[in-house]
């Protein structure tokens, strides 16, 4: 029984979920800056030269043509914090979905990581790593 015991104060233990990981990891950014491979990027790292980011800029009540506007300063390519919120919530949705396509389904904390990674170098970019996927499927119980 003592062992049991020893393992009460781990059962409560919690991780991260995907959004407080991806909020973390990409931090918000309300006005347009540059990201580090050269993209217009706003918010929680949603990248303007996507396709269909003018539409889902339109969709959360943005001016996707002033956003991208080099000629204004950026304090006037600006979302609120509600217009980012709900960007994210299909970007982050999407990388969901993408994660157990690409790596199948696991415990919530390892679907957690794997969906920030998914939200960070993309579905397609995701499988290019075959090495990292082979360690998932070792026979370890996550």
């Amino acid at each position: 029984m003592l062992p049991l015991l020893l393992l009460l104060p781990f059962t409560s233990l919690s991780c991260s979920t995907d959004l407080q990981l991806i909020k973390k990891h990409e931090g918000l950014e309300l006005c347009v800056y540059t990201d580090t491979t050269g993209n217009p990027t706003i918010c929680y790292g949603f990248n303007l030269n996507k396709g269909g980011a003018s539409s889902e800029i339109a969709h959360v009540g943005g001016d996707y043509s002033k956003l991208v506007n080099r000629n204004l300063p950026s304090n006037e390519r600006c979302l609120s914090q509600t217009q980012c919120q709900e960007l994210l919530t299909p970007d982050v949705q999407s990388a969901e979905s993408g994660a157990k396509a690409v790596f199948g389904s696991y415990c919530p904390c390892v679907q957690a990581v794997l969906t920030d990674f998914v939200y960070n170098v993309g579905q397609g970019g995701a499988t290019q790593f075959t090495t990292f996927k082979s360690y998932l499927q070792a026979p370890y119980h996550y």
